[in-house]
């Protein structure tokens, strides 16, 4: 009982906060790097305690605001990337020649990056990832809940969505769900950046 309402807890929270919870684990998860790796260079260098502690900090620190860019800057950079390397290809396989390929391709990396930028699409993809998940998450608890043959165990040796499995209305259910839970997060998303 106790796991099925795991599942429904951790499926309400990724339903209607999951899109933040993400930049935080980003965010918790450079600190921690940071911290590991700053951690191992002090062990090395065997600096004095007092110069020790601020390097650690200082590690946390730039760890969690390189992984908070990540999200914010590195995956846009990523996209337009593949939008470049992507029109580029397409060039060259048109015969447009290395030079007009280029010029393109690139003018197609920095539209991919200004467009991302603007319709800021990685947070809405953190948002529909984040509610699907919470929608699967808490079908499943409700149906661990309800059906009391469920276990933790069937579902990790078994498949992850046991509320799912062979059912139409418990797929119907998770993306009606699904979709509350996006609504709600793209207007909290719209709240926030007015």
């Amino acid at each position: 009982m106790g796991i099925g309402v795991a599942y429904v807890v951790l499926g309400v929270v990724l339903l209607f906060f999951g899109a933040r919870l993400m930049k935080l684990a980003l965010t918790l998860y450079g600190a921690l790097l940071g911290l590991w790796l700053t951690g191992w260079l002090a062990e090395h260098f065997r600096w004095s305690g007092g110069v020790e502690a601020l390097v650690i900090i200082a590690g946390a620190v730039l760890g969690a605001i390189l992984f908070y860019g990540f999200y914010k800057v590195l995956v846009k950079v990523a996209v337009a990337l593949f939008a470049f390397n992507f029109a580029y290809g397409v060039c060259l396989a048109l015969g447009t020649g290395a030079v007009a390929g280029f010029i393109f391709a690139a003018l197609a990396g920095v539209l991919a990056y200004l467009l991302m930028h603007k319709y800021d699409v990685v947070t809405k993809l953190f948002i529909v990832m984040s509610s699907l998940q919470g929608a699967t998450a808490l079908i499943t608890g409700i149906s661990m809940l309800t059906h009391s043959g469920t276990s933790a165990e069937d579902i990790l040796t078994g498949n992850p969505y046991v509320a799912l499995q062979n059912s139409e209305w418990g797929f119907l259910a998770a993306l009606i769900i699904a979709l509350v839970g996006i609504s709600v997060q793209l207007k909290n998303t719209k709240k926030s950046d007015d």
